[in-house]
């Protein structure tokens, strides 16, 4: 909502965020729920494409791409990496 909102500029309508997975999860399962609290909670998000897996980093499978419009009528794409740091946090 920050970049659909503008609290989070987009000059050139690129943005992204990086998830710090801290507890064992299947996060392709946890990015269903996320699509899915979108798509049920938070149509202001103006989402036009879901998070959705692409590859952009050999040999790392957890890089989502997601589209919105902010609240000015302008594209954002943003990019979602999510880090797995569960083993290593106590």
């Amino acid at each position: 909502m920050r970049f659909v909102t503008n609290k989070y500029p987009t000059p050139f309508g690129t943005n992204g965020m990086i998830g710090f997975i801290v507890k064992p999860t299947d996060i392709d399962e946890g990015i269903d729920d996320i699509n899915n609290l979108i798509d049920s909670r938070f149509p202001q998000s103006n989402t036009t494409n879901l998070l959705a897996k692409i590859s952009v980093i050999e040999d790392f499978d957890f890089v989502y791409f997601s589209a919105h419009t902010d609240n000015q009528g302008e594209s954002i794409d943003l990019y979602h990496l999510m880090l797995d740091f569960s083993s290593i946090v106590l």
